[in-house]
């Protein structure tokens, strides 16, 4: 009733409530309301059909979260063979949805080969996708490997990121639910050298700053006091000088 009434129709058009609208749907399970709020949008707003990610985004989303790998697909390559440019979350959902079906090979051909700009292929969002997925079934390793390629871009690029404790706790989760102890010992001592050992760094280098800082103020004070002196007690030489003025006095 919402969606067919005449007074919410201007707020019916906007990009955000559609796509929002389609997740709803698509949580509850009910493609039929999607996919007609997906035809509404391209037979009435063509131009936002063929140019807006975020609806394209929504709707994959739906299928790939109720298991219908093969209208995830489709609607890729529909979106390719329009001109249209998939965003990380475009391969971030088509990741989950291969996961989800056990298309662990599809999910890293996707990710070696069609995803040409670093920026997207090395997103932490995209990559964490795909480090649980191989989580998922058992390649620990493999998510092992791609956690040390993810390291070495965002290092390279100077990005401090704060999503690679959770790539590194996925792992953990692997080893634990395949029951390989042999991994998940390598994989903690790994983790702990990398994210602790920075953690102690970037501390200690804060406290010394810290500690520089006390400093300069504490040397600020003396200073300061050492002026307040000066001014408060008069110089020993006027002193002198006045009580040879004084009446009654003489040099002797």
């Amino acid at each position: 009733a919402l969606l067919k009434s005449e007074a919410y129709q201007p707020l019916l058009q906007h990009s955000m409530v559609q796509s929002n609208l389609i997740s709803m749907y698509g949580k509850t399970g009910d493609l039929a309301q999607c996919e007609a709020i997906f035809a509404d949008i391209e037979n009435h707003e063509l131009q936002k059909y063929n140019s807006d990610v975020s609806l394209w985004n929504a709707m994959m989303s739906a299928y790939g979260r109720n298991g219908d790998i093969h209208k995830v697909q489709q609607l890729f390559d529909t979106m390719r063979e329009r001109g249209m440019c998939a965003d990380a979350k475009t391969y971030k959902i088509l990741i989950s949805a291969y996961s989800h079906c056990g298309n662990v090979e599809q999910a890293q051909q996707l990710w070696l080969y069609q995803i040409g700009d670093d920026t997207l292929k090395f997103d932490p969002f995209v990559v964490s996708t795909l480090i649980d997925c191989f989580s998922r079934t058992g390649m620990v390793f493999e998510g092992y490997e791609l956690l040390q390629q993810y390291e070495q871009y965002t290092n390279n690029a100077e990005i401090d990121d704060i999503h690679k404790e959770v790539m590194w706790t996925t792992l953990l989760s692997g080893c634990k639910k395949h029951n390989d102890p042999d991994m998940a010992q390598m994989i903690d001592e790994a983790m702990k050298s990398r994210l602790y050992c920075s953690k102690e760094t970037v501390g200690s280098s804060e406290s010394t700053s810290a500690e520089d800082e006390n400093v300069n103020i504490e040397f600020e004070k003396d200073e300061k006091n050492v002026d307040k002196q000066r001014t408060e007690s008069p110089d020993v030489n006027e002193t002198q000088q006045k009580r040879e003025t004084e009446p009654g006095k003489r040099k002797l």
